[in-house]
C-alpha cells in the first residue's frame, strides 16, 4: 500500500465502533446535510467531556472531527453562521506526554489545519477547539467552557434519496474506509449494507449521488472510487452482493476490468466522476462508500396505515401490521378486524345460520351461509400464529428440499416471517438451489396441531418471492394431503412484491404434525419467508369426543358415501380416515357401540380409503 493510502487510513475517522448510545438510531432532524451527514452547531458553552456527551445523548453522534479540508471549511461555515462569538470544541484530544492528537475513539488524527504558532500545550492534556476569527485549529484546557459542534448521521427514519420504485435509501459517506469497515458502517449506522448496482436505473441514481456529495472533495476525487457492494471471490470470476448471493446480469465495468488475479478476493469500486464504471481492487484499500438500506417511516404514529384496531411498525415504509382487540380475527386483507365466529357462521341452534356483516334478523340455512362465507371470505376462528416468526418452532423444527449454495446464508431457518437479512450472516429469506416445482420447505410441529391458514412474504434483502404454491399436511411425514384455500383452489395466491405478507386461509381446517408449503411460480428466484395459523389449545365442541389429540362426531343415521361426505364438510370435518392402531381402536369401539351386531372390521375396511381427518371437528360418519 502506497504511503497516500497509508495517510488516507489514519483519516477514516468517523464512527467504526457503535457505542451504547451511537447505535440505537433515534430520529433526530438532519441539519445541514453535507456529504452523507449532519452538523449541529450548539452555541452553549460546557466542558470538553460535557460537550462530548451532550453530541451522544442529544443527536446520537459524537463531536466533529474533519476528515479533509472541504469538510473543516463547511463546519466554519456553520459555526460563523449560528454561533455569535467564542471559541468551538470538537473531537480531538491530545494526552500529556504525547504529540499524538487522537479523535473521540481513540485514532491518531493527521488532517489537522493548525492555527499559527500552534498546538503549543505540550506536556499538557489538551483538547481541541476550533478558532472563531479563521477557522483554525488550538489546542487548550479541556475544562474551559467552549461551544461545540456535533457530527452525526441520518436515521434509518429520513432517507434523503429514496429511489423511486425502490423503497431503497441510498446514502454516500464522505471518510475513508476498507471494503469490510463500509459495510460494517453501513450496517452500524443504517441496518443496511454497500450499495448493491443492479440495474442501469441503479447506477444512474447512485451516480448523481456520488457527484452531488463527493466529486467536489479533491482527496476523494483525484482517486475517484467508491466503494459498492459486490466483490469477486478468491479464486472465482463469479460476480457476488456483498451478502454472498449471486448478481444478476447488469454490469457497468470500464475497459480492461475486471483485472484481479485469483489469488485474492477481489471488490468492486465505481468511478466517482463519470457514469460510474466499475473497478475491481483489493479489498483493504481505503476509498469513500455508499450504503443502501431500507428507510423506516413509523406509519402507526404518522397515521398512514389501514390497520382497522391496532398497527405495529415495520422496517420500511409503508410496512406494518395489523392486530385486533381480544374477540376479533384479521380479514384476509390483514387490515380489517371481523368478529371471531366459527368458518364465518354462527349457529342459532335450529340449524340456522348467521354470516358475518348480516344483522341478526336476517338468518339463513347453513348452507347458505357456508356458501356466503365462503364468497366474501370470512374468518375462520383459530388464527393464532404458531411459532414459525418468533421462534416457538425451533430451526430443526424448520426443513426445506434444497437451500442455496450455503446454508448458512440461505438457509430454511431465514424463512421465519419478517426475517431480516444480517450481514455476512444470513440473507432476508430461505432460497433453494435449484429453481423448478420440486422444492418445498416444511414445518414439523411435533405432536397434531391444528392449522387454519398460511402467511406468507418475499425476501427481505431482494426482488425474489413466490407468486403461487401449494399446500400439504401430513401425520407421520410419508404421506401427503393438498390442502384447499378458503375457494375451494389447490393453488394458494402468493406475493406481489418482496414486503407484504399475504394470507391465505384453508377452507377446512387441517389436523397435521407437518405442513409442508410446496411453490409453484415465482418471481426472479424462490424465495421465502412464512407463518403458519391454527391453535394448539383448542377444545371439542358440545356434542364431539375428544381421543388421542383429536375430535370425532359418531352419527347413527344411514347415508350413502357422497351423503356422508357431504354431511361431514358441511360441519367443516372430513370422512374418519385411520393412521395408527389406538385410532382404529377408539372407532372400532364407538361402531360396536351403535352397531352391537356388526362386525367392527368389516366396516373399517369400508370406510379406510376415505379422505384424512382434521382436529377438533374430526368426525366418524356411518
Amino acid at each position: 500500500m502506497n504511503v497516500y493510502l497509508q495517510l488516507q487510513h489514519v483519516l477514516f475517522v468517523t464512527i467504526l465502533f457503535c457505542s451504547s448510545h451511537f447505535c440505537q438510531g433515534v430520529p433526530t432532524p438532519c441539519n445541514d446535510y453535507y456529504a452523507g451527514a449532519c452538523y449541529k452547531a450548539v452555541a452553549t458553552t460546557v466542558t470538553w467531556e460535557t460537550a462530548r456527551q451532550k453530541c451522544i445523548d442529544d443527536w446520537n453522534g459524537q463531536l466533529f472531527v474533519p476528515t479533509h479540508p472541504e469538510e473543516q471549511d463547511h463546519a466554519y461555515g456553520i459555526l460563523l453562521r449560528d454561533i455569535p462569538s467564542g471559541n468551538t470544541w470538537i473531537g480531538l484530544t491530545r494526552a500529556s506526554n504525547t504529540y499524538d492528537v487522537l479523535t473521540v475513539e481513540g485514532k491518531i488524527q493527521t488532517f489537522l489545519s493548525w492555527n499559527t504558532n500552534e498546538p503549543n500545550g505540550y506536556p499538557s492534556a489538551m483538547c481541541m477547539e476550533i478558532i472563531r476569527s479563521n477557522g483554525k485549529l488550538n489546542d487548550h484546557g479541556c475544562t474551559v467552557q467552549r461551544n461545540y459542534l456535533c457530527k452525526y448521521y441520518p436515521s434509518k427514519e429520513q432517507c434523503l434519496d429514496v429511489m423511486p420504485g425502490s423503497g431503497k435509501c441510498y446514502i454516500a459517506q464522505n471518510e475513508w474506509a476498507t471494503w469490510d469497515e463500509g459495510r460494517q458502517d453501513c450496517a452500524d449506522r443504517y441496518g443496511g449494507d454497500l450499495a448493491y448496482i443492479g440495474n442501469a436505473a441503479t447506477q444512474n441514481h447512485v451516480n448523481a449521488i456520488v457527484s452531488r456529495d463527493l466529486s467536489a472533495i479533491s482527496s476523494y476525487s483525484a482517486k475517484n472510487n467508491t466503494w459498492i457492494g459486490m466483490y469477486i471471490p478468491s479464486n472465482s470470476n463469479v460476480l457476488l452482493k456483498a451478502g454472498g448471493t449471486v448478481t444478476g446480469t447488469y454490469t457497468n465495468w470500464e475497459i480492461g476490468s475486471p483485472s484481479g488475479t485469483a489469488a485474492g478476493q477481489y471488490c468492486i469500486q465505481g468511478q466517482i466522476s463519470g457514469n460510474g464504471l466499475w473497478n475491481d481492487s483489493d479489498c483493504t484499500y481505503i476509498f469513500p462508500f455508499v450504503c443502501e438500506y431500507i428507510p423506516d417511516v413509523d406509519d402507526c404514529l404518522e397515521g398512514t396505515h389501514t390497520c382497522d384496531q391496532n398497527c405495529q411498525n415495520e422496517p420500511g415504509i409503508g410496512a406494518f401490521s395489523c392486530s385486533c382487540n381480544d374477540g376479533y380475527q384479521l380479514s384476509m386483507d390483514g387490515h380489517q378486524c371481523l368478529e371471531i365466529v366459527y368458518h364465518g357462521c354462527f349457529e342459532d341452534g335450529n340449524d340456522r345460520a348467521l354470516p358475518i356483516g348480516v344483522s341478526t334478523s336476517d338468518t339463513m340455512t347453513r348452507e347458505t351461509c357456508i356458501e356466503y362465507c365462503q364468497q366474501n371470505q370470512a374468518v375462520i376462528a383459530c388464527q393464532d400464529r404458531l411459532g414459525v416468526e418468533d421462534g416457538r418452532i425451533s430451526d430443526a423444527q424448520i426443513t426445506a428440499s434444497t437451500e442455496f449454495t450455503d446454508s448458512v446464508y440461505h438457509g430454511a431457518n431465514n424463512a421465519r416471517l419478517n426475517h431480516v437479512a444480517q450481514p455476512s450472516i444470513s440473507t432476508g429469506a430461505w432460497s433453494v438451489q435449484t429453481n423448478d416445482g420440486n422444492q418445498w420447505i416444511q414445518t414439523a410441529f411435533g405432536h397434531p396441531t391444528r392449522v387454519t391458514g398460511v402467511l406468507i412474504q418475499g425476501r427481505q434483502d431482494g426482488g425474489q418471492w413466490v407468486t403461487k404454491f401449494k399446500v400439504k399436511y401430513s401425520h407421520n411425514g410419508d404421506d401427503w394431503t393438498d390442502v384447499q384455500q378458503i375457494n375451494g383452489e389447490m393453488i394458494f395466491d402468493g406475493n406481489t412484491d418482496r414486503t407484504t405478507v399475504v394470507t391465505n386461509l384453508f377452507l377446512v381446517p387441517v389436523i397435521a404434525s407437518f405442513i409442508r408449503i410446496i411453490p409453484t411460480e415465482w418471481n426472479g428466484h424462490i424465495s421465502m419467508r412464512f407463518e403458519l395459523l391454527g391453535c394448539e389449545d383448542y377444545k371439542c365442541s358440545a356434542g364431539w369426543e375428544e381421543s388421542n389429540n383429536y375430535c370425532y362426531f359418531v352419527s347413527s343415521d344411514s347415508k350413502t358415501y357422497a351423503d356422508a361426505k357431504a354431511y361431514c364438510n358441511d360441519r367443516s370435518s372430513h370422512l374418519t380416515s385411520f393412521h395408527t392402531q389406538d385410532e382404529i381402536d377408539f372407532i372400532a369401539r364407538k361402531f360396536v357401540l351403535l352397531n352391537p351386531d356388526t362386525p367392527a372390521e368389516a366396516v373399517l375396511r369400508e370406510w379406510s380409503i376415505v379422505s384424512p381427518f382434521t382436529k377438533d371437528i374430526e368426525t366418524y360418519c356411518l
